[in-house]
């Protein structure tokens, strides 16, 4: 059986489980991402898109899921979030 591990990508963390379980799952989890893309947002900027991401990932179907994404890639693309 293997292990899966939903971490935030420590290096060291991320080694043990390798030493432990060599064919293990390892898996960035979503909040970290998201929390290590935002470092590249403006301070000013980072609710409007929370607000955006959060529909994202608080969707209650692949369907909902897609129209939410498709809705931040174009609020992205028109700079929506900028002042």
């Amino acid at each position: 059986m293997s292990t899966f591990l939903c971490s935030d990508n420590l290096p060291s963390l991320e080694k043990m489980v390798e030493a432990i379980s060599p064919d293990g799952i390892r898996q960035i989890g979503t909040v970290y991402q998201i929390r290590k893309s935002l470092n590249y947002v403006s301070y000013n900027d980072r609710k409007a898109i929370m607000v955006d991401i959060k529909a994202i990932y608080q969707a209650d179907n692949k369907g909902f899921t897609i129209e939410a994404f498709e809705v931040f890639k174009q609020n992205l693309e028109a700079n929506t979030y900028l002042p």
